[in-house]
């Protein structure tokens, strides 16, 4: 079967991984530091990914969590954070692009936040065909729905999709559904995997 659609997570392909940078100031900001900040993020980040809390019930559950003695931001401090930590891949967003031009379909999955969400739609990226945000489907990668949601909305079978992520665990969630996975370590073995699996990136 020919593979008709690429599928891209965000960050840490399309962009330098913004977690340890975001911790750090957050951190900073809440007046603690990233080894208490850190575990108490992982545990209640999932639920601010799937969008079934707001960002200020986030940081009230991170806060207790941590037990740290500060008080919910106003405004948005995951987007300071974000916006700060955020550096682009130029040439990974150029290949997305090349492989739009070539007549693949393409699509971004990304689990990811609100604030974040703002940002990219700011930005205004071409060259993608469909966004699925986490916080918007109310879904999360690794679960096998996100990757079926991406394979409905591009109109395709899962055999037509490669998935590229730097997570093994949602490459590995990705390849369960039929899809083949991709899992990022450089531009230049991406590039490489994917010529093998048949797409056409010149």
């Amino acid at each position: 079967m020919d593979i008709k659609a690429a599928i891209f997570g965000w960050n840490g392909v399309l962009i330098d991984s913004p977690a340890t940078a975001i911790v750090e100031y957050c951190a900073a900001r809440l007046g603690t530091t990233p080894a208490i900040l850190t575990p108490a993020l992982n545990r209640h980040l999932p639920s601010f990914q799937d969008g079934s809390v707001d960002e200020r019930q986030f940081w009230s559950n991170v806060l207790l969590a941590g037990r740290i003695r500060g008080t919910i931001p106003s405004g948005s401090l995951w987007s300071e954070a974000f916006r700060v930590s955020y550096e682009e891949r130029p040439t990974m967003f150029g290949l997305v692009q090349t492989l739009h031009n070539n007549g693949y379909s393409t699509a971004l999955l990304s689990n990811t936040e609100p604030p974040a969400v703002d940002f990219w739609k700011e930005r205004n990226y071409p060259g993608f065909d469909q966004l699925i945000f986490s916080c918007e489907a109310g879904l999360v990668k690794p679960q096998s729905v996100i990757y079926e949601l991406a394979l409905e909305r591009l109109g395709i079978e899962a055999g037509e999709a490669a998935f590229v992520d730097d997570k093994v665990l949602c490459v590995r969630g990705a390849e369960r559904v039929g899809i083949k996975g991709i899992v990022y370590s450089s531009e230049e073995q991406v590039r490489r995997d994917l010529i093998e699996v048949g797409i056409n990136i010149s």
